[in-house]
């Protein structure tokens, strides 16, 4: 075999394992796109939803000294508080 025919021989087995590999990699990481969309949608209406609250619900008074974190914090707090008996104080 001359040099050339051995570069040809040693492209099309390194394009045969990139083949396999991009194969293997896209059956192992398939996802729906609907899934993907669906989770998306309901993770920007969360946010629409939280700072909608934040800003049309509180009077300014309340919400002045208060990080938008220190909101989330509670909210979260009283989200998983029923959901995780033991998270409350003793």
């Amino acid at each position: 075999m001359t040099k050339g025919q051995n570069l040809k021989l040693k492209r099309r087995t390194m394009a045969k394992e990139s083949q396999e590999s991009r194969r293997q990699r896209h059956q192992q990481m398939k996802h729906d796109a609907a899934a993907i969309e669906c989770f998306l949608l309901m993770a920007f209406l969360t946010l629409i939803i939280y700072h909608a609250f934040l800003y049309l619900n509180l009077k300014p008074a309340i919400r002045k000294n208060k990080s938008e974190e220190y909101w989330a914090n509670l909210m979260a707090a009283e989200i998983y508080g029923d959901l995780i008996p033991s998270a409350l104080s003793p």
